[in-house]
Parts: C-alpha cells; structure tokens; sequence
C-alpha cells in the first residue's frame, strides 16, 4: 500500500493525511513514513536531528553581519539549529554576550559559527572557543581551513563538530 501525501498552500498536507498515517499504523507504508509522530506530525527524524537535539534537520549556517542572537533564536524556535556567527563580534565579551541573548530567546539547541581564514591580524582563536565553552554551547559550525588544532579544545569539552568545505574541494 502506497502512501502519498498532498501539500496544501501553507506546506502542509491536509489534516485528513495525518489522521490516515495514524489510522494505517500498522502498514508498510505509514511505518516507514518520515513523520516523528511523538512530537509533531511534520517533525523529519533523522541522525542530524537525533544527534543535535532538534525537530527538523536544518541547519543555519554562518552568516557574516547576519547571524546574531535574534536570527539564529528565530531557526532554533521553528525547529532548526540556528547558529551565530563567532566572528561578526567584535570581542570575546560581544561574543559571550550574543550568545547568552540567544539563549534567554530560546530553550532550543544554538551553535556558533567559526570561520578559520588566513588574515593579517587572527582573531583570538582560542579565546572564541572558550567563550563557545564558557556558555555552554553545544554545536560549532566551522568553515575555512584546517581546524585539525581546535578540535581537541572542542572535543575535550563535548562539542559537536560540523565544518562546511568548499566546493570542489571533496573528489
């Protein structure tokens, strides 16, 4: 038995699907549909979600000059992970800060953004991982170069790792 669902305007397939995916509980089909029903019906579960703690498996991303505490509350507030980006703050103490108004925004996970680029004046690396640590964050998302010398100082206090390669880069 095949199921299909039909998405209405605002996204969504019609209440009378959800009420047939739990009325054919028992069948091939609405076992292996995508649905979480234990939360929401329209929540995706997969290992993304399962491993960051969040309802859909979308990520922000770092978003230089854009991702501050209100964006990245707004995504984790709809399910997604929202990220701010460690970066567009000026200073450890901005950082710290920025952080912390997300976190009174929303319960949900956050992560903070670190792009790691060659510059003529480095950002205080490690004192940005510490602040990250300091505030209890739990997921840093990484772009740039080789971060091969920060992992331990995130693995070692139990932060989730994602990095963003270029395109092109992975053959």
């Amino acid at each position: 038995m095949a199921l299909s669902l039909r998405i209405n305007s605002h996204g969504r397939p019609p209440l009378a699907a959800g009420r047939a995916i739990r009325e054919n509980a028992g069948s091939h089909a609405a076992a292996s549909a995508p649905f979480n029903r234990r939360k929401d019906l329209y929540s995706v579960k997969t290992t993304i979600t399962d491993m960051l703690g969040i309802e859909h498996p979308i990520i922000q991303g770092g978003m230089h000059f854009v991702g501050y505490a209100e964006m990245a509350a707004a995504v984790s507030n709809a399910g997604g992970l929202g990220i701010i980006t460690g970066l567009t703050q000026r200073t450890l103490a901005d950082l710290a800060n920025e952080i912390r108004r997300c976190q009174a925004m929303t319960s949900k996970p956050i992560g903070v953004n670190l792009t790691f680029l060659p510059t003529v004046s480095t950002p205080d690396y490690p004192g940005y991982i510490q602040a990250v640590i300091d505030d209890g964050v739990k997921v840093v998302e990484t772009a740039g170069n080789n971060l091969a010398q920060w992992l331990p100082m995130l693995h070692d206090a139990s932060i989730k790792v994602t990095h963003n390669a270029p395109q092109g880069a992975i053959r």
